[in-house]
């Protein structure tokens, strides 16, 4: 045995012994970091391509675990730095307690990932816990986490109404549309639309930034600046010309957006109702500031969600921060069916039978048996705006109760509609005819 094996020995046994008591020693930062220092001494004795070892068992075991690349990022860290505590658990006295597979791995598991976050997180300079005073950083975490939270539920909303919207452009298009059954879609959609514009005109205030209350993106970047121990890196990241632009966006789309509030929402100024009448705000401006909001957060937030567990880390790099933060995993506009989604298809299922009949009819050629009034709408007391003669020929376009909207030439050649009377008209090649169905208010 050369001095390389008896120095890779010297380090399996002293590996062995650090996890001997883990699950409690492990607890305390000190003794966990010990540990992980511990491996990458280990990493640093066999990743050396110029340390030749003697014994075979040290030849396979640098073979196992060399990583010719030091510069490994963070989370191939974190899956080297198992590979190795796995063998150290195998060559321990935990040997004889592998039944416990599950629960034993999960407890190693869980301690690496949270002290490799911890030591990566104190070498980021722009990781708030590294530059603001601990007494400033739980309200910051708190302010963070409720715009979170309004962001959360304001892309709900947002989806939500983007699918109502759809839904109402379908059924706009539909001769016959049942405006009674879209009372709870109408009145969830007015509020929803409402609430983002309250929320949005939150964030974007550009009120008194002393003020604890209404804080919004202003405000946040405020607090930071006060609290940042004058450190030249945060300052720059403040005065970030995207971050800036984003903002001073956010604020111009909200002038729209006070006209509402002020006029319809939060207050009723009767001076600017007639201009809020006349004020258009799309889905897509709404959309477009929750985007914004956002960028903006990620950028405020100085890593904080990034840095709050290794599920949060994970998600937001697969998914990105949007994603993974600001919105509701379990409820998105990727899912197949969401509940929305299952009450159209019930509300569409109800009113497809109605549908079907008015569309019954429809392309059928029809005679008009007996002289009769042209109606503007399907209804006995609507206006008369023509007639129409016996034995003329026309089309049925629409079907009501009682009524046919038919289409025809008259004698200028010109094409004229209007709904007459069923028991007036005789479909074509239909030996029973209307007459026989409903009674007629003509």
């Amino acid at each position: 045995m050369n001095s390389n094996d008896a120095k890779l020995n010297e380090l399996i046994q002293q590996g062995c012994l650090l996890i001997k008591n883990f699950r409690t020693d492990f607890k305390n930062p000190l003794k966990l970091q010990a540990f992980l220092e511990h491996l990458d001494i280990f990493f640093k004795l066999i990743d050396d391509q110029t340390i030749i070892f003697e014994y075979d068992i040290f030849k396979n075991i640098q073979k196992s675990y060399m990583v010719r690349n030091a510069a490994l990022p963070e989370r191939d860290i974190i899956t080297r730095r198992k590979k190795l505590a796995g063998f150290f658990l195998y060559n321990s006295s935990w040997k004889d307690k592998m039944e416990e597979y599950q629960g034993i791995w999960s407890d190693m598991d869980q301690f690496l990932i949270e002290g490799t976050m911890r030591e990566y997180s104190k070498k980021n300079p722009l990781y708030y816990k590294n530059f603001m005073p601990e007494e400033a950083q739980n309200k910051y975490e708190q302010m963070l986490d409720l715009i979170r939270a309004e962001l959360v539920s304001y892309s709900t909303k947002l989806m939500y109404c983007k699918k109502i919207f759809h839904f109402f452009e379908e059924e706009s298009t539909k001769e016959f549309s049942f405006p009674l059954s879209y009372c709870f879609l109408n009145t969830f959609f007015n509020t929803a639309i409402s609430e983002m514009i309250l929320v949005a005109m939150k964030l974007f205030s550009t009120t008194n930034t002393q003020k604890n209350e209404n804080f919004g993106f202003y405000q946040l970047k405020d607090y930071i600046a006060r609290n940042c121990d004058g450190n030249a890196n945060i300052h720059s990241s403040l005065g970030d010309t995207e971050l800036k632009t984003n903002m001073n966006d956010g604020k111009k789309k909200c002038s729209k957006l006070k006209i509402l509030r002020d006029a319809l929402i939060a207050h009723y100024d009767i001076s600017r109702v007639e201009e809020a009448k006349n004020t258009n705000v799309s889905i897509e401006d709404l959309e477009e500031l929750y985007n914004l909001s956002t960028t903006i957060l990620e950028k405020l937030s100085f890593f904080k969600f990034h840095r709050q567990d290794s599920a949060y880390a994970m998600m937001i790099e697969t998914h990105g921060f949007k994603k993974a933060v600001c919105q509701n995993i379990f409820n998105n506009e990727n899912m197949l069916k969401t509940d929305l989604d299952v009450y159209l298809d019930v509300l569409k299922s109800d009113l497809h039978p109605i549908q079907l009949y008015a569309q019954k009819n429809i392309g059928k050629i029809v005679t008009v048996h007996v002289v009769s009034n042209i109606k503007k709408y399907p209804q006995k007391n609507a206006n008369t705006i023509g007639q129409i003669g016996k034995g003329i020929n026309a089309t049925i376009i629409a079907n009501a109760n009682y009524y046919y909207k038919i289409s025809f030439t008259n004698n200028a050649s010109e094409t004229k509609t209007g709904y007459v009377a069923k028991r007036n008209l005789k479909i074509v090649g239909d030996e029973k005819g209307e007459s026989s169905k409903g009674t007629s208010h003509e």
